[in-house]
Formats: C-alpha cells, structure tokens, sequence
C-alpha cells in the first residue's frame, strides 16, 4: 500500500512516501522568505506549495494515481477528536470560511490529488483536536472560550513513545510533552486524553509568534496596525523574528557565543517560559507526572533544554526526543486506516453563514 504523507508548516513543507510500514522517500523543504510574502493569500499559499509537492513527485517518478491514499496534518478545522478523519466537502468549506493557516493548506492539496481518482485522502490528529477539561476552555469573557490549538501529532506520538519506555500502557501514564518548533506549545496527557494545552497565547513567546501580550497594548496595537500585520506577529513575524531578527535558534546561539548578552537573555527567557507552561501542567495532574518529555526542532539544542531541565526536573523526570516525528504518525495513522484497524471520522461543519 502506497501512501503519501504531506506536513506543510509555516516556513516549511516535509513529504514522505511509504510502502505500507517502510519509508521509501522523504524531502523537507524551507521556504524563501521573500516568496512566503509573496504568496500572501489562500490561493496563493496552496499553488506555491502545491508545486513544491508536484515536483517531488515528478522527481521522485511518482503519480498522483501511484498512489492508495494522501494523507496530511491536519490543520485548524474547528473542534474535532483525535485520530483520523476523511477529507470532505465541509472540512473544505471550513477552510475556506476561515483565515489562511499554513497547516490547513494540505488537506486542500490532498484532497486534490486524490478526489479526481475517487480514492481516499485523510487528516491526522488535527491542530484543533479537543479533548480538553470543559472548565480549561472557560475565560473571562462570557461566551469566548479559549481554543483548543495544539501540536497534536508530534506530542501525541510522543507520548505513546514514552509510554513504550517506562512499560505502561499510554492509559495510564501523565506525561506532559513541550513542542519546541517555530510555534511553542506544551499539551498535557492524563490517562491517555489531552487534558489542555498551554501556548504562545497562554505565556511565552517562540520563533515566530509573539505570544501573550498586556490586553491594554493589544488594544493600542489594533490602532496602529493592519488586522494583516496583526495576524503576522503572530504567525511569522513575531517572537525571536522581532527581537532578534532571525527564526534560527542555531544563529541565536552562535551570537551568545560570540558574547551577544542580549541573544543570550532573550533565548533564556524562552526556555524560562517554556518551563513556567510545564508547570502550569503539574497542576492539572495535582502533581502525579510520569515524564516530562522536550520535542520538536529546538530540543536539538542542549543550551536551551538545559535551562528548561534545571527549572522543572523537581517535577519529573526529564526526556528528550529532538526532532519530530510527525511523517510517520501521519503514515502509521492512514494505514491504520486503510487495514481497518481505525476508522476515519466523518467531518461535519455547521456554517455560521
């Protein structure tokens, strides 16, 4: 069985193809800057990175008919479950009915492939998955809840890794897992459910997004800036981007070795509020933590895991699992599907319109 994993990012796009459990190919790609703010709407977005997976293909001397299914990550697409859902319709008119969001434009590409073949094109444990304590989502505004936004695939497949390493049962383990990428977040596992999520909107800022602001100066910022320029602060431009004008944590780090005092405060308070997000965890499981577990593209460095260790290890221990590992949860999860071991949910939308 042939299937084609797509996992688009906000610089990035990473592709896969595998043969039932083997991998047979794989490509990551960065994005040209200058091009991502060229391409600066829906249409746009999609015919870019659609080319960038066309070419892969092409390359590779792969169809889109070669293919049993396409599967991709799942983007913001309202409150959904975990696990696998069919690509539809409605899942595409949700999308179309909301802001752009890199993650969302490769279920519109898979969709594409595979539609005109009449064969199946899935998402997997999407962005916006919700299993959240009802009383996490409550804010100080009636009727505005907070949105249930995670790295779902990579701290998902995480925490069944870690599971597998201390002999339990994913059931029965607390672990909390921090993504550490251009987007930070840390979500929080009870007894196998994503109980909450902390982020960039919660705490501390990452590469890209600017993260929790004083509610007064967002008030002024809606003054001063365009809702556009507002959405890419967060979304790009904001986080190490505005402070210190790079994304790249590796170039932050040849700067603090080059004596930078400032590069080096504005790194550790990242890694600061990434710890201050875990311990937020530790209070939903009332102290009973398994494992803290770091992940994502900046678990690399051991600087900057190191300062978040010595600031949480009372709670529990500490793993590491740099990188991440969410091509073969996406590949792993159609498959499941495909041999009936799961079945893809069917997506519903219920438009406001």
């Amino acid at each position: 069985m042939l299937i084609l994993a797509i996992n688009p990012g906000s610089t990035s796009i990473k592709l896969s193809i595998s043969e039932d459990d083997r991998e047979i190919r794989r490509m990551a790609v960065e994005f040209d800057p200058a091009e991502l703010d060229r391409c600066n709407t829906k249409e746009l977005a999609q015919e870019y990175r659609l080319k960038t997976v066309m070419a892969f293909l092409e390359g590779e001397n792969y169809k889109p008919e070669d293919f049993d299914c396409v599967v991709s990550r799942g983007g913001v697409i309202g409150n959904v479950k975990a696990g696998a859902y069919r690509i539809n319709e409605a899942m595409l008119q949700y999308i179309a009915d909301t802001p752009m969001r890199p993650h969302s434009i490769g279920v519109s590409i898979a969709y594409g492939l595979m539609e005109p073949l009449g064969r199946p094109a899935f998402i997997y444990d999407a962005v916006s998955a919700d299993e959240w304590e009802p009383m996490y989502k409550l804010t100080g505004i009636k009727g505005k809840y907070k949105p249930t936004f995670q790295h779902t695939l990579n701290t998902r497949r995480v925490a069944f890794e870690m599971a597998r390493r201390l002999g339990k049962d994913f059931n029965e383990i607390n672990v909390l897992v921090s993504h550490l990428g251009g987007g930070i977040d840390a979500t929080f596992f009870k007894h196998g459910r994503i109980v909450e999520s902390l982020g960039y909107n919660d705490l501390g800022f990452s590469p890209e997004r600017c993260g929790a602001l004083f509610f007064d100066e967002v008030v002024k910022l809606t003054k001063e800036m365009t809702p556009e320029e507002l959405f890419a602060i967060n979304h790009g431009k904001g986080g190490l981007n505005s402070l210190l004008g790079t994304t790249s944590v590796k170039e932050v780090e040849q700067r603090i070795d080059a004596g930078d005092k400032e590069a080096e405060m504005v790194l550790e308070c990242m890694a600061h509020r990434v710890a201050q997000t875990l311990a937020c965890g530790a209070v939903d499981m009332c102290g009973d933590v398994d494992a803290i577990v770091l992940t994502g593209g900046i678990a690399n460095s051991k600087r900057f895991t190191e300062w978040i260790r010595e600031r949480v290890e009372f709670i529990a221990p500490v793993y590491i699992m740099a990188g991440e590992m969410e091509l073969e949860a996406l590949t792993q999860g159609a498959l499941r599907v495909m041999r009936g071991e799961e079945e893809a949910k069917e997506y519903v939308y219920l438009s406001k319109k």
